[in-house]
């Protein structure tokens, strides 16, 4: 790997700086609590405590100690109340808007500032994600770009197979879905595509249509526009009950060659490596829209580093000084290039820090070096206050009815009550 520079040299300062807190270290290692939210359980679980078991094992004189929290939201907003609050939090970033209007999280300019850690380390659009309102709340961790995995055993057809390219369209997975599929009265063998769940990709459809420059203005959600018409009744028409079900919809079904296409994001890699390591797939970004703006990018996603913030009257000096240890913790690790790297080849994910784009572990890992070359093609969730929220009781509620057959009304009553409620969720900010 190349030599580090200036930017391993910053993260050296930190770690020397973890070497000396304390006076004293030698007996006595300084701790750190670090939550971490969200997707959290099962493999990616283990894959991070894992990895802070090594990272643990390389510093005599700092020791992280990781809880995974399944109800992340509640239980941080309770603890800060209480001064009980981790040092440290690792966090789906999309919150950060909510995160932030709640105070739950410390500003970190002023440190990078000192520190000289500036935004353009990092990938663009995952730095930006923890930015609201001019104020910068924390450092990306990772990439978690969405695609479209194919198992390539399952499209025999040379044909079909000629479709699944880079710059594939909506209909393109579509006819491949549908080609794909084998179904009978005992089920489907396989499955085509997972779009029994379509509805928790909308924001990913969206930004295939190239006009989020108009679904997002001024801290609000745009819906009465014809791409999102588009994007509802491209759902609707799809088929969804013709090319899977429940059953045959999820990571199982994809491993034991029962589904031939499912969305996930980079993580999943991890677990196909670790579950289905001769599997003959391909990682694709998102399909396009055959409108004027249409491209082939959706939605990336992942992970953030933070500093809770607790009530004003815990505010002391002690936590003052905790700060400054959790602010070095976060740079030794995201902005040094070789344990950023450690944590790619632990969960098999492209990090945030750009200069490793061009390592040659990630460009011979095939998952990893697409995930870079789509990445700059892609878009983070609207910052808006509330999106986690807007997702889980309108798109959730509201698109699925639609699409599967149960909604009442036409797609302009559909556009309609989508802006109500995601009007409703915002304005509580």
């Amino acid at each position: 790997m190349k030599k580090f520079g200036l930017l391993t040299a910053l993260a050296s300062v930190a770690l020397v700086a973890l070497s000396s807190c304390g006076g004293n270290t030698s007996s006595k290692k300084e701790v750190i609590t670090l939550w971490a939210g969200g997707q959290w359980v099962q493999h990616d679980a283990e894959n991070l405590k894992k990895f802070i078991d090594g990272y643990n094992s390389k510093h005599d004189n700092i020791e992280v100690k990781v809880t995974i929290k399944s109800e992340f939201e509640t239980a941080l907003a309770s603890a800060l109340l209480v001064n009980k609050q981790p040092d440290v939090v690792i966090w789906d970033r999309f919150n950060t808007p909510t995160y932030a209007v709640e105070g739950y999280l410390t500003s970190i300019d002023d440190m990078m500032l000192r520190d000289g850690i500036t935004a353009d380390l990092f990938q663009e659009q995952a730095y930006n994600e923890l930015n609201y309102d001019n104020k910068q709340y924390g450092i990306p961790l990772d990439l978690d770009i969405w695609g479209i995995y194919v198992n390539m055993d399952l499209i025999t057809d040379p044909s079909v197979a000629a479709l699944v390219k880079e710059d594939w369209t909506w209909d393109d997975v579509k006819t491949v879905a549908h080609a794909v599929t084998n179904k009978s009265s005992s089920g489907f063998n396989p499955a085509g595509y997972s779009a029994d769940d379509l509805h928790e990709h909308f924001f990913k459809y969206i930004v295939s249509t190239g006009t989020t420059d108009n679904f997002e203005k001024d801290g609000k959600l745009n819906y009465d526009t014809q791409e999102v018409r588009d994007v509802l009744n491209f759902f609707k028409n799809f088929g969804a009950g013709d090319v899977c079900n429940n059953d045959y919809n999820g990571k199982d079904a994809f491993i034991r060659n029962r589904l031939a296409m499912l969305n996930q994001p980079v993580y999943f890699s991890s677990y196909l490596k670790t579950y289905a390591p001769d599997l003959n797939y391909k990682f694709m970004p998102q399909p396009k829209y055959s409108g004027e703006k249409g491209k082939n990018g959706g939605m990336i996603g992942g992970f953030g580093m933070a500093i809770p913030q607790p009530i004003k009257k815990y505010r002391t000096e002690a936590w003052e000084k905790k700060k400054e240890t959790s602010w070095n913790f976060i740079k030794s690790w995201l902005c040094n290039e070789e344990t950023a790297l450690e944590w790619s080849k632990a969960s098999n994910t492209l990090p945030a820090l750009k200069s490793l784009y061009s390592d040659e572990w990630i460009q011979n890992t095939n998952v990893l070096k697409s995930a870079a070359s789509y990445a700059d093609q892609y878009e983070t969730r609207p910052s808006v206050p509330g999106f986690l929220n807007i997702q889980i009781n309108v798109y959730n509620k509201y698109v699925k009815e639609y699409y599967k057959g149960n909604y009442g009304g036409s797609v302009d009553d559909l556009i309609n009550e989508l802006q109500v409620e995601t009007d409703k969720i915002i304005s509580r900010y």
